[in-house]
């Protein structure tokens, strides 16, 4: 009996979604998480670093079971294996896609590149 509950329990863990092991590095005034849904409500000096992209912003929700993030107030999104920088009003990351939805006010730079527009996207392959 302890044999099948111990290969049960070590099975279990094979399973546990990838999320978990690459949980990103989140800060903010206040948040809350729901485990059941899998969801961080941030507010205020948002920070959430998700390895090779940062977002900052004045609140977001990050949804870690679906791999995304909606982020929204100043803006700021940086990726950083290319070094393009993203200022805008909100931005959504879809983890899955890799791909970044930025809208209002966009500013995007590289190097001495810059680009204005009213909405974007970006995917990094």
């Amino acid at each position: 009996m302890k044999r099948i509950f111990a290969v049960l329990f070590m099975l279990m863990f094979l399973f546990i979604p990838s999320a978990f092991a690459a949980q990103p590095d989140i800060s903010s005034d206040s948040q809350t998480f729901n485990p059941f849904t899998g969801v961080y409500d941030l507010k205020g000096h948002v920070h959430v670093d998700l390895g090779d992209r940062v977002i900052d912003g004045d609140a977001a929700q990050v949804y870690l079971y679906q791999l995304e993030v909606h982020a929204q107030g100043n803006i700021s999104l940086t990726d950083k294996p290319t070094g393009i920088h993203f200022d805008c009003d909100s931005v959504e990351v879809k983890g899955n896609e890799r791909t970044a939805y930025v809208n209002g006010n966009m500013v995007f730079t590289q190097d001495n590149l810059r680009i204005t527009a009213d909405n974007g996207s970006f995917t990094r392959r």
